[in-house]
């Protein structure tokens, strides 16, 4: 396969994603969708989006693109709360240097990443200790 029919298949990708996220964002705000079905829109624009940026890393697409498709799939990832992806889908965009004004994008998407993942982190090792203390105090 070549590197123009490589782009082509990045471009479908991305153009499938931005429907299902229309179609989530608008079902969302008109009330058109039920949550269930605003989230598996939102879900299936995340993973064609994923897959469009990461088609991209093995074509010489320019840092721009690279970086604004990564950008794209990190934010989508934010919005229903796959943190872990986020936060390694910015890396990435980073990872292409892209122009100023989506560095500071990404790197505010990577810092609300890392402060969820810490929260989440927090919770569980506020659930161990719980446990832990309800176990000693059932012991004796």
């Amino acid at each position: 396969m070549n590197t123009l029919e490589d782009m082509s298949k990045s471009e479908v990708l991305h153009q499938q994603a931005m429907e299902y996220y229309d179609n989530a964002y608008y079902g969302e705000i008109k009330g058109k969708l039920s949550p269930e079905l605003v989230l598996e829109n939102y879900r299936k624009a995340f993973e064609l989006e994923k897959q469009a940026a990461l088609e991209l890393l093995t074509l010489k697409a320019d840092s721009l693109t690279r970086a604004v498709i990564f950008r794209s799939a990190a934010s989508i990832a934010s919005r229903i709360g796959e943190w872990r992806e986020c936060e390694k889908l910015a890396c990435m965009g980073l990872c292409a240097e892209p122009p100023k004004y989506v560095e500071k994008q990404l790197r505010e998407l990577l810092k609300d990443a890392i402060l969820e993942l810490e929260k989440i982190e927090e919770t569980r090792l506020a659930k161990l200790k719980s446990e832990e203390e309800t176990s000693e105090n059932t012991m004796f």
